[in-house]
């Protein structure tokens, strides 16, 4: 199902994946086909003792994936924080609201990265097909399928070292 005007998302978010550093916002760009722009680093603090707690940063992007995934920027959220004393970082990456433009349909994803079950969710009306990946880093992966369109995913979320 990939072309020029349809990329292929499932292999793009495998090749992220198997890059192994989510931080690394300019491979992620380049590799969505998307600009990407790295907001300020943010220092964490206690509310109350004002002791350092870590880092957070976020990044941005612009009409660049309305153009090339039909959807807006405000559906697009990624970041990245850091515990103080934490040697690893943890990331999240998730675009919402695809639509035909942007398919990840089963075969793609089971392409991309196997086989695996549905997740039905008793609260959401989603079908929610979750991979946990170890390459050196731990990924946790969601791609959800709406009711209404269960030929395209409608969103997919990918966090590096979530549990960590």
């Amino acid at each position: 199902m990939a072309s020029a005007d349809n990329p292929d998302l499932a292999a793009a978010i495998r090749d992220i994946v198997d890059h192994g550093q989510l931080d690394d916002y300019k491979y992620v760009a380049q590799r969505l086909g998307i600009n990407i722009k790295a907001g300020p680093l943010e220092t964490l603090s206690d509310p109350e003792t004002h002791n350092y707690r870590g880092d957070r940063m976020e990044f941005f992007t612009d009409e660049s994936i309305t153009a090339r995934f039909s959807v807006m920027p405000n559906d697009f959220n990624y970041g990245l924080s850091r515990a103080s004393g934490g040697n690893k970082y943890r990331g999240g990456l998730s675009i919402y609201h695809l639509g035909s433009k942007s398919c990840i349909d089963e075969a793609s994803m089971f392409k991309a990265f196997g086989f695996a079950r549905p997740f039905l969710n008793p609260d959401v009306p989603v079908k929610i097909f979750r991979y946990f990946i170890k390459r050196g880093q731990s990924y946790d992966l969601g791609v959800m399928f709406d009711p209404s369109n269960e030929k395209c995913a409608n969103a997919f979320y990918l966090f590096q070292n979530r549990f960590d």
